[in-house]
């Protein structure tokens, strides 16, 4: 325990506010400000039309692990965790690997501790800053939880640390001291969060305040930084939630309000004329409904007309996520089921019971790999693209419960890479070979950038992906939604079916504990009518304007803490009668593990 003082790190200060719900299905996240360091050197403005191999090599970077440095990538990161201080993980890459990466600082789901937080505090939290720095530490209780606060003032204290460098005594967990040194990084570049929209408890206004206050520290202790915002899940409605409060539903034809919220907000509270950004950082996700290059490609053109009509398009686009968020199997129809341990007599872990078989994600990998090679040859042929991150590097289902059908990893079965990764080495090591598919159409003239920003919290429409005309009884879209919650007595969310929104869906329940397959559990409709208006109009804008379609289900026994519940809607057809086409997969966040709470008990 450090020693109190006027500028002490202290326990978190937040205040009591009620945090509306989710609006819609999402993965990941959490706010940040991430750093960018390339490990060489080339120009960036260099149009990927020239083939310069070199260049773009450099363009390709993956998330999630060092291990990816045998398939050549240039880019690395981890989110800003570390056993002794934030990014240690991406610092010890770049200096055993050379991978660049990126430096994460104020992320809201982190949970290590830091003994050492007092002296940090001491070295690097100047007089003049203590201003700044409790306003930072107010509004990072306002968009952490607990666990997560810590991680999140660390990282803002060790700023000027990760720019010009720092070294620091602490007691390693063997009792011994030993010395820690963070090398200095000058000339980086910064995104300040990761899919700051999704967050549920970052609005509009917060996300102002934490951006200014951010930018600003790192400015001051390297003025050639260059800094943006965090990746955008907007790009990708369905994968799109956040807080209620802010009064932005996700939408098709609405997809840039929390940002331009967020423009008008950092206006309105006198810190700018805009949101200063060198660059800007979208996550154009795809799922198993909407699986094809041309969709990813078709949310990354969409954005470029948003930033073209509101005069800010002469700035870059990053793309420090891509991929699909679709679970291994849902690109076969296959229900989501999660994987587990092999484990010996002794309890020790010796490999992944999966529940796809080999040969199912061996199919499943290759069609990944044909997506990711027509989806990089569309972001070659746009020049105003200038880096892309695969997303994810190692095998998510330990902390998901399945893996993502992008997850690059060796099988156990053959020590070799499947067919995603693979395809990524080659694209890296040869990316001006690859045969370009026929591009997205470009935005029409009409979509030409005015002469002058626009000042309006309501930026001009993009207009909607047209939907195919639907002549027969057909299903083209799985079931969107959430599971808001499970306990020990009952399960709640919203689903619905755009292929018959007028229609309420009916809602499985299955229950897996310790390995044991999944067990049906019961049934029931998604047709409640919330009692909350902003929550009916909310679940009204992502069903077609049908608000009833809650969903809450009283199991007929409690079910013990550790039970791990899906909720699986069924999908409907054109007609409203069940597809029975494999479309049966869960909706995001369909996975949840039933906590401790008063009703088991």
């Amino acid at each position: 325990m450090f020693a109190k003082k006027k500028n002490s790190y202290s326990p978190r200060k937040k205040n009591h506010h009620v945090f509306p719900i989710l609006l819609t299905v999402i993965v990941g996240g959490g706010l940040i400000a991430a750093m960018l360091i390339s490990s060489t050197s080339f120009d960036w403005r260099k149009q990927a039309s020239e083939n310069d191999v070199a260049i773009l090599r450099n363009k390709f970077g993956i998330g999630g692990s060092c291990d990816s440095a045998d398939l050549g990538v240039s880019w690395t990161y981890s989110w800003g965790h570390g056993a002794q201080y934030p990014n240690q993980p991406e610092v010890n890459c770049k200096q055993s690997k050379g991978i660049s990466f990126f430096f994460t600082i104020g992320k809201t789901d982190n949970a290590e501790v830091y003994t050492d937080i007092g002296k940090w505090e001491g070295d690097l939290i100047g007089i003049e800053e203590l201003v700044d720095y409790e306003s930072y530490k107010n509004e990072a209780a306002v968009i952490t939880y607990d666990i997560h606060y810590p991680n999140s003032v660390a990282s803002y204290i060790l700023i000027p640390a990760y720019i010009n460098g720092y070294s620091y005594e602490t007691i390693d967990n063997t009792g011994k001291t030993i010395t820690i040194v963070i090398p200095p990084h000058k000339g980086a570049y910064y995104v300040v969060g990761n899919e700051p929209d999704w967050e549920k408890f970052v609005t509009p206004e917060v996300y102002a305040r934490q951006y200014k206050l951010i930018h600003d520290r790192i400015k001051k202790y390297d003025p050639t930084a260059k800094i943006s915002t965090g990746g955008l899940l907007e790009t990708a409605p369905e994968s799109c939630s956040r807080s209620i409060d802010a009064g932005l539903p996700c939408s098709n034809e609405n997809r840039f309000a929390w940002l331009q919220a967020v423009r008008d907000s950092y206006r309105g509270q006198g810190f700018g004329s805009d949101l200063p950004v060198d660059f800007w950082n979208i996550h154009p996700y795809v799922y198993a409904y909407n699986f094809t290059a041309a969709e990813a490609l078709d949310r990354v053109d969409r954005f470029k007309a948003y930033i073209d009509q509101t005069g800010v398009g002469d700035k870059p686009i990053w793309i420090t996520e891509f991929g699909s968020l679709a679970k291994e199997g849902e690109l076969l129809g296959k229900p989501y089921c999660a994987n587990n341990w092999i484990t010996d007599a002794q309890g020790e872990r010796t490999g992944t019971n999966y529940c796809v078989s080999l040969a199912e994600r061996m199919q499943e990998h290759q069609m990944v790999a044909e997506f990711m090679r027509d989806t990089i040859a569309g972001l070659m042929d746009r020049e105003f693209v200038e880096r892309w991150f695969w997303y994810y590097g190692g095998e998510s289902w330990t902390w998901t419960g399945s893996n993502f059908v992008g997850d690059i990893y060796k099988y156990s079965e053959t020590g070799e890479y499947n067919a995603v990764g693979k395809m990524y080495q080659q694209l890296i090591a040869d990316p001006g070979s690859i045969q370009r598919p026929q591009p997205t159409p470009q935005p029409t003239p009409e979509s030409t950038p005015p002469a002058t920003p626009i000042p309006s919290s309501n930026p001009p429409p993009i207009e909607a992906t047209p939907q195919p005309t639907q002549t027969d009884s057909v299903s083209s879209v799985r079931p969107i939604g959430w599971f808001d919650a499970v306990s020990c007595t009952q399960a709640h969310g919203w689903t619905c079916d755009m292929d018959y929104p007028q229609g309420s869906v009916e809602v499985h329940f299955y229950k897996a504990v310790s390995g044991v397959p999944a067990q049906f559990i019961g049934k029931t409709t998604g047709s409640i009518n919330s009692q909350n208006p902003a929550d009916f109009a909310a679940i009204g804008a992502a069903c077609g304007g049908n608000g009833a379609r809650r969903f809450s289900y009283t199991f007929s026994e409690k079910m013990p803490i550790g039970t791990e519940v899906h909720a699986i809607p069924i999908d409907l057809t054109t007609a409203g009668t069940p597809s029975g086409g494999g479309n049966n997969a869960g909706i995001q966040n369909s996975a949840k593990v039933i906590a401790d709470s008063p009703d088991c008990h």
